[in-house]
């Protein structure tokens, strides 16, 4: 996960950033995920070579 995400808490994982979030967790962490990997990610994959992703559901 970007450090970015963490910006003003005590948390440095998923685990307790749950716990110091609480609620807002889920929103925030939904917000963080639709925008982490964007289209330009994959264009860089593809330029360095890379031709094939794994992609998880969770």
């Amino acid at each position: 996960m970007t450090p970015s995400v963490f910006d003003g808490l005590e948390a440095v994982d998923e685990t307790t950033y749950c716990v110091e979030l609480g609620a807002n967790a889920e929103q925030a962490l939904k917000k963080h995920w639709d925008s982490f990997i964007t289209r330009d990610d994959f264009i860089w994959l593809a330029n360095v070579g890379i031709n094939a992703v794994r992609m998880l559901r969770s």
